[in-house]
């Protein structure tokens, strides 16, 4: 959904309970072997998602809700969004303030070094909905996603 690839480290917060990526050095459980879905998380929920320790995404999840659907469903579908998701690596979210800061202004010393990075398509106010359902269909026939199948 944010466009990041996930070489950093990253954690969950569910009920107290921390699931992180596998590792010797973790604490808390595998959060490959879980599904959202095995969770059965609530209308109203919530939970964290911290990503990339550095840069310290901290991120609050509020469970909409749920659907159970049937076999061979297309799952999940994105509807909407906003904004683009901050580059991999940019800082943080002062990072993220100081790259939109010189992205904006073309006199800013950085502006272009900024530019060359993140590409000539990269455009913070849009959100791609198409680029992002694809990237979640695609996870889905990885089996990273499973579906709340009744």
């Amino acid at each position: 959904m944010m466009g990041w690839f996930d070489y950093h480290l990253y954690q969950f917060t569910i009920d107290g309970v921390r699931y992180e990526q596998p590792m010797e050095e973790a604490e808390g459980l595998d959060s490959t072997g879980v599904s959202l879905a095995s969770l059965k998380l609530k209308k109203g929920q919530r939970f964290s998602y911290t990503y990339d320790f550095g840069d310290d995404w901290s991120h609050e999840i509020t469970v909409e809700g749920r659907k159970h659907v049937s076999e061979g469903a297309w799952l999940p579908w994105v509807v909407s969004g906003e904004r683009a998701g901050p580059p991999e690596d940019c800082g943080g979210v002062h990072g993220y303030e100081e790259f939109l800061a010189a992205l904006a202004d073309p006199e800013h010393p950085e502006h272009e070094q900024y530019r060359t990075w993140v590409g000539e398509d990269y455009h913070p106010e849009l959100f791609d909905v198409r680029a992002v359902r694809n990237a979640v269909i695609l996870a889905g026939a990885w089996g990273a996603l499973e579906a709340d199948r009744a």
